[in-house]
């Protein structure tokens, strides 16, 4: 298919029909980013014919042809003649990204110094167009400037134009004519599979990313495992472009590819430098400064089963909130450790920053809970004297330390801990911090008071423990509330 840009001198008819946009994937190109923005528009709203002025009246006029190609991008045909007494005249076609109703189209024509670049701004049933300046690089006639608003014709959708070869070109197989390497082909292919990211919940598994860009993208991170299904099982989830410096995908990965049982999607967050080719080696990138490949996991599960037949399991969910700070939550089950947390939940929001660091901005929630909370579960057991001595010995206390400093990031100075107590010759799961003791199954009230240490003591979060009782709330100060069941 041929695509022109022509200069005359006389007269042309520009033409189209209306009907409905093919539904095709496509990448940008010549056009600059524009900041991402959580809000979803949709993209057919602004579709249609624009023009301004009369074609026989001896005054400048023009016509915009805006055809939606996916649900970020537009083509477009601009037709723009200076009217009486030269009739210069001149055409431009392309693709641009819009957001928030602006987009930017730059290219680099042949013969031209400087970069084309037109500026597009939809507000309602008119469309601004603003040429960058006099001198621009861009392939009109002489004299022929736009800095022009349009006004709607039809909200019908073009399905073709008509150039000034007069030429009957349908968007629907409209092609760049730039010449792209191999490289830059592939890498159009891989991140067009990716939708925008959408925003305040997690996200389904997306589309199949065929083995050969999988291999060619995701080779550094062996998520996969053995090479013979390594690249197997890939799906495009969705992207943020342009995140601090960041261009990131969401993979997912299908771990039945793996072991046949398991239906569950691992998702990944791949986080790559903007502008930095994907394909870049790493002696390229840091001959260029820019380093940084990363991988992180957003959503998976899995199951370990340790030497002596225990298990242990994990389920990481996460997403991008509507503020593109990261939530994250994490449920592990560990029978290893079930006296001191056989059932844990953490949830944390993050922030990304320019290096992929997750920068804590706040811990939403710490909660824990095990059979051996439970005192109706202790009596069940009928232990018997010597297991009883062995586990009220108080050389375990350091044992059962659930939350301190030095093992997470939820608590400053705070230290929760759990052991046994023999009380009224019961077994009684009892938690204890500087502050302040609670012993499980026995009335508030009767209950012997802690020293209280003169030192400052916090939490970054309320902890939540599970218990007999009811849940058991660890305040900010280290003190101990029940909530009640």
């Amino acid at each position: 298919m041929k695509k022109t840009i022509i200069i005359l001198s006389a007269f042309a008819l520009i033409a189209g029909s209306c009907g409905q946009p093919a539904k095709k994937q496509a990448e940008t190109t010549g056009e600059n980013d524009v900041e991402n923005n959580v809000e979803n528009i949709d993209i057919r709203q602004h579709g249609g014919i624009y023009a301004f002025g009369e074609k026989n009246s001896g005054a400048p006029y023009g016509t915009v042809y805006i055809y939606p190609e996916t649900d970020s991008t537009v083509l477009f045909y601009l037709f723009e003649s200076r009217g009486a007494p030269s009739y210069n005249m001149g055409e431009i076609d392309g693709r641009i990204t819009v957001k928030n109703g602006q987009a930017v189209f730059r290219k680099r024509y042949d013969s031209f110094e400087k970069d084309c670049e037109l500026r597009f701004e939809f507000n309602g049933d008119t469309l601004t167009v603003i040429e960058d300046d006099d001198n621009s690089g861009c392939p009109f006639g002489y004299g022929v400037y736009v800095n022009d608003t349009f006004e709607r014709t039809t909200s019908e959708i073009p399905e073709y134009y008509t150039n000034l070869s007069n030429e009957k070109i349908y968007f629907s197989e409209w092609q760049d004519e730039e010449i792209l390497s191999k490289d830059e082909l592939d890498e159009q292919a891989f991140t067009s599979l990716f939708p925008d990211m959408i925003f305040g919940k997690p996200m389904e598994h997306g589309q199949p990313i065929p083995e050969e860009l999988a291999e060619k993208y995701l080779s550094e991170f062996p998520i996969g495992g053995d090479s013979d299904y390594r690249y197997k099982g890939w799906y495009a989830v969705g992207k943020i472009i342009g995140h601090n410096g960041l261009d990131i995908y969401l993979c997912a990965y299908d771990e039945s590819i793996k072991s046949p049982n398991d239906k569950t999607f691992t998702q990944t967050l791949f986080f790559f430098k903007t502008g930095i080719p994907l394909t870049s080696s790493e002696n390229e990138r840091l001959l260029n400064g820019e380093s940084l490949r990363v991988m992180n996991m957003l959503n998976a599960h899995w199951v370990e089963i340790l030497d002596n037949n225990k298990n242990y399991e994990g389920i990481y969910i996460g997403f991008f909130d509507t503020d593109t700070s990261l939530i994250q939550k994490m449920t592990m089950w560990n029978e290893e450790l079930n006296m001191t947390g056989y059932l844990t939940i953490e949830e944390s929001r993050y922030r990304i920053d320019e290096d992929a660091r997750y920068n804590t901005i706040e811990n939403i929630k710490q909660e824990y809970s095990s059979p051996f909370y439970d005192c109706n579960f202790l009596k069940e057991q009928n232990f018997d004297d010597e297991t009883i001595e062995l586990l009220t010995k108080k050389d375990r206390w350091d044992r059962y330390c659930i939350l301190s400093s030095e093992l997470n990031n939820y608590a400053s100075l705070v230290k929760l801990r759990f052991c046994f107590e023999k009380i009224n010759g019961e077994l009684s799961p009892v938690f204890k911090t500087y502050k302040d003791r609670y012993v499980v199954g026995q009335p508030r009230e009767e209950q012997q008071k802690i020293e209280d240490y003169p030192i400052r003591n916090e939490l970054d979060c309320p902890v939540i423990i599970k218990t007999s009782d009811g849940d058991l709330e660890v305040m900010l100060d280290g003190r101990f509330r029940l909530l009640g069941k």
